[in-house]
């Protein structure tokens, strides 16, 4: 079961531009967390986007609440680099490929609950061009995040 013990929020300042929530941004996350996690499987829903070219984020599937997997982290940035700014959305990494109940639902407003499913190492959640929130329940996982982009950890474990 994954659950959001620890979050942290990445927002202009931790990016150095006024916009946030970038395509290039996010492959930006991507590339940091390559580094030590090479191999995952990524997972979106409820996402918007702006576009300047084709992308499989413009599929009807990926604004529903179901997670629809994108692929390998290569291809998430594949596709990212083709989004101008994701207006919201909710990826999700896993460490395998995971078959999402058509009753699961995850909306970037929704707030966290424990997501009942193994192998999931994080989510990131984009919201309304503002700012990232990224959770897991790995604090060693948010310290290196959160050291890297000079943001703060915020715990939610009672």
């Amino acid at each position: 079961m994954f659950e959001e013990n620890y979050i942290t929020l990445l927002s202009d300042n931790n990016f150095n531009n006024n916009i946030v929530c970038l395509g290039k941004q996010v492959v930006e996350i991507i590339n940091f967390l390559e580094n030590f996690l090479p191999s995952l499987v990524w997972y979106g829903s409820d996402i918007s986007i702006t576009a300047n070219s084709d992308t499989i984020f413009l599929d009807e599937k990926f604004t529903l609440y179901t997670p629809t997997k994108i692929g390998t982290s290569y291809d998430f940035k594949k596709e990212s680099n083709k989004v101008f700014q994701f207006l919201s959305g909710v990826f999700i990494a896993s460490e395998k490929d995971i078959s999402w109940p058509n009753s699961l639902k995850i909306g970037t407003e929704d707030l966290f609950r424990p997501i009942e499913m193994n192998g999931i190492i994080l989510e990131i959640r984009a919201f309304d061009t503002a700012y990232f929130e990224v959770y897991s329940d790995d604090y060693e996982l948010i310290k290196r995040i959160a050291t890297h982009y000079k943001s703060e950890i915020e715990s939610t474990i009672k």
